[in-house]
């Protein structure tokens, strides 16, 4: 087995490294370090099996290099993971456990919840309720040590850019505990909410992987259904409702790779559920035994009995014979053989 670990992460990659390195030979495991020149040339190998987790755009390049080997993929991919608020589920329960799943790592996780679906008479309930969570959770955030900053000084900038594109196009950005005298090298950037949010905005049309958080309203259940569905696949999906009905009528009316009720992310943790996604979000599953068997390829072996296939070298093999037909007619259930239709053509 090799492992690539991204080059996003250079510290991370080196550390995962040593671990492995000392756990086991190299001829078992290995992991290899580098830039996206090493992942080209690593998805290109003609390995039995090739999972990828990252964006989108890439997983189509690991895709294209693994088919001229035909090797099988599993993608995961993230996307869009919508969390849609029913308007009888308490506002203040819901925007804790959103903002605890979205503010982790700041955001930096395929499975965060990429955009809230909240009834339009509760926005700006929800939105309170989630600067009060905040400011619990995440006091003095640009100083805060349980509040990540950004990985890159590209994802800064690219959070910054998302940022200002919504308030040009209408938005109204809210930033919640903002350090101006922050210096832009120290890559932190404040949690983040955008409302009035439209489809015309960058943060509606990609995947956000940071502490950005649109709040979208809606005016009826269906609505917000149908808001979801005409969008790609999700990785996750995650509802806020206590009514059994309605949360049956959500899941088997919405596609996503997994989902959490009542909660976010968790369900990545449990070892007994499959975790992948679907459509653009990836394919295939991984994860416990599921993962055992993304790695495993199943081979069906028979033993032929000595009685068996001196009985099937008389039966199914030519010539043959009426007792032949009798045996087939046998096999395949019918009481009696049927007579040999003969079909000649002739042509003009």
């Amino acid at each position: 087995m090799l492992v690539k670990p991204s080059e996003h992460a250079p510290a991370t990659a080196e550390i995962l490294r040593q671990i492995i390195k000392e756990a086991f030979p190299e001829e078992y495991v290995a992991v290899v370090t580098g830039g996206p020149e090493v992942a080209s040339v690593f998805s290109a190998l003609p390995f039995d099996h090739i999972l990828f987790t990252g964006s989108e755009r890439v997983g189509k390049l690991v895709m294209k290099a693994a088919a001229e080997n035909l090797t099988p993929v599993t993608l995961e991919l993230g996307g869009k993971s919508p969390a849609l608020v029913h308007e009888s589920y308490p506002m203040a329960i819901a925007a804790d456990r959103v903002c605890s799943a979205k503010f982790w790592n700041a955001g930096q996780t395929c499975i965060a919840p990429d955009y809230v679906l909240v009834p339009l008479n509760k926005a700006e309930e929800f939105v309170g309720k989630c600067k009060t969570v905040l400011s619990k959770r995440y006091p003095n955030a640009a100083s805060n040590v349980d509040y990540t900053h950004l990985i890159s000084q590209a994802a800064w900038e690219r959070m910054r850019d998302l940022a200002e594109d919504a308030r040009n196009k209408g938005a109204r950005v809210l930033q919640v505990d903002s350090n101006s005298d922050v210096p832009a090298q120290d890559r932190f950037f404040p949690p983040t909410f955008i409302l009035d949010a439209n489809n015309s905005i960058r943060v509606m049309q990609e995947e956000i992987f940071g502490p950005i958080l649109p709040v979208v309203t809606y005016s009826s259940l269906e609505n917000a259904l149908c808001f979801i569905n005409d969008r790609p696949r999700p990785l996750a999906l995650y509802y806020f409702d206590r009514n059994k009905s309605r949360i049956e009528k959500v899941l088997e009316q919405t596609v996503s790779g997994g989902a959490a009720i009542n909660d976010c992310i968790f369900h990545f943790v449990q070892h007994q559920l499959p975790f992948g996604g679907v459509g653009s979000s990836g394919m295939g599953a991984y994860h416990g035994f599921d993962g055992f068997c993304a790695f495993s390829k199943k081979k069906g072996v028979l033993i032929q009995n000595s009685f068996v296939g001196s009985f099937l070298d008389r039966a199914l093999k030519p010539p043959y014979t009426s007792w032949s037909d009798r045996t087939i007619a046998f096999l395949v259930g019918q009481s009696k053989a049927r007579p040999v239709q003969k079909m000649t053509l002739s042509g003009k």
